[in-house]
């Protein structure tokens, strides 16, 4: 996770940014900083969601990502459906 990204004006309750992309299906890539933005739903999962990011960030610790990439909000940004903390156990 490079970055996490929280602003009233967007469409999802945050936004996470992950380096290390040059594809990611339908979801929008910053091509220039090899970045993909992914949003966290605005439902009853999403502080959940957003503590457990912020944790894994600030831990420098990894976690397991699964989108939709049919499933954008109105800022083309894919919208985050799983969410795993220490993918590897």
């Amino acid at each position: 996770m490079n970055d996490i990204l929280v602003r009233q004006s967007l469409n999802s309750h945050a936004v996470i940014y992950i380096e290390g992309f040059n594809k990611a299906g339908e979801c929008h890539v910053y091509f220039n900083k090899n970045l993909v933005a992914l949003g966290i739903p605005s439902n009853g999962k999403a502080d959940a969601m957003y503590s457990l990011l912020l944790a894994a960030y600030m831990s420098n610790q990894a976690v397991s990502i699964r989108v939709d990439d049919t499933k954008v909000d109105n800022d083309g940004n894919c919208i985050i459906q799983d969410l795993r903390f220490n993918p590897g156990l």
